[in-house]
This record gives C-alpha cells, sequence and structure tokens, in this order.
C-alpha cells in the first residue's frame, strides 16, 4: 500500500506539473488588462468595488455603450482588456466573484507589499487545495461507514486519484487566466465543506 501511496502522489505531480509546463517555461504570459483578480484586488485596497481603470473614451462617446450591437468592436478587441467586464454607471466592474479575491489575491498583495499573484499560482493553489478537500471528505464518507476497517487504503489512494485527475481540474492549469481561477476557487470552496475543514 505504501508502494500506491507513492504512485499516486508522483501521478498527481507529473499530470500537473504537465499541464503548467506553459507558466513553468514562461511561454505564456499574463495579459495585464485581463488580469481582473489582481485588478480588483488593488481597488479593494483603493476603497472602491469598481476596477481602478477608467472605461475608454471611445466606449462612452457611443450613443448607447450597454447596446452590444454598437460597443462589439470595442469589448470584442482583445487589446482593450474589456471582455467580460461590467460597465455601470461610467465604471467597470468585474462579476466573476470575490471568493478569490478575498481569499488569496487580496492578502498576497497586503503581504507581498503590492505585488500581483500569478493568476497561474492562484489557479494551482486552488486546484490542490480542491485535491486535499476532496481526498479529506473521503476520510470523512470512510468514517460514516459502519464497518471502517473495510474500507481499505487502496479505496482511499485510489479516490484520491480520482479527484485529482477524475474531475478535470488539471485542464484549469493550461490557460489559468480569469476564467480558471473562477473555476479552481469555487471547486476548492465547494468541497472545503464536506470535507469537515469548516
Amino acid at each position: 500500500m505504501k508502494h500506491l501511496s507513492s504512485l499516486t502522489i508522483l501521478t498527481l505531480i507529473i499530470v500537473y506539473t504537465f499541464c503548467s509546463a506553459n507558466w513553468l517555461t514562461r511561454s505564456n504570459k499574463v495579459y495585464e488588462p485581463m488580469n481582473f483578480f489582481n485588478r480588483q484586488a488593488y481597488a479593494f485596497l483603493s476603497g472602491q468595488i469598481s476596477l481602478v481603470r477608467p472605461p475608454p473614451r471611445s466606449l462612452l462617446k457611443l450613443v448607447d455603450p450597454y447596446e452590444p450591437s454598437l460597443n462589439a468592436p470595442l469589448v470584442r478587441n482583445e487589446n482593450a482588456g474589456l471582455w467580460d467586464l461590467s460597465l455601470y454607471k461610467d465604471k467597470l466592474y468585474m462579476y466573476f466573484g470575490v471568493g478569490p479575491v478575498l481569499s488569496l489575491f487580496l492578502p498576497y498583495r497586503v503581504l507581498s507589499g503590492g505585488m500581483s499573484l500569478p493568476p497561474w499560482i492562484a489557479t494551482l493553489i486552488f486546484c490542490l487545495g480542491a485535491i486535499i478537500f476532496g481526498c479529506l471528505a473521503l476520510l470523512e464518507i470512510k468514517k460514516m461507514c459502519p464497518e471502517s476497517n473495510q474500507i481499505d487504503r487502496a479505496w482511499f489512494w485510489g479516490g484520491c486519484l480520482l479527484v485529482g485527475l477524475g474531475t478535470g481540474l488539471q485542464f484549469l492549469l493550461i490557460m489559468a487566466a480569469h476564467y480558471e481561477i473562477a473555476v479552481a476557487g469555487g471547486g476548492c470552496f465547494s468541497l472545503s465543506y464536506p470535507s469537515g475543514f469548516f
């Protein structure tokens, strides 16, 4: 059984390292206008919920800047960095949720003296958190069984391998931008309760 646990951990390390290769080799860069979670952390520290970034004047000069048929050329232009932001009363807002910002990006920015957390590292932390909480949830399931000694270590380590690979978390590390952070954070937070951690 010792070999099974080592094999499970080694397999997870290899797969997650392979999926993180674009970031580990620095061939994948963070596009700063789309670095929404770090921007939201900065906005919170600046005392506001809207992003500390004015909307482009060309957007505000439209007859109706909220009309998709009119704003599409600007919003869909990658260089504008407006994709997936909301405009409200001439201010830009991120709508991915503040869970990752409050739990990871904001504390990191405060503790590091204002530095931004690389998105792929945030995604990796949330993925690893989901795996750990998933494995703790398996231990909780084992405790609920009347004869828990019949559930051997092979079942547990097989379950850990399934949590790590069967959920598809590893694929979030290939891009690791904004959607991926939100999904990995959601997985981590949703598994934290059944794990008995909270």
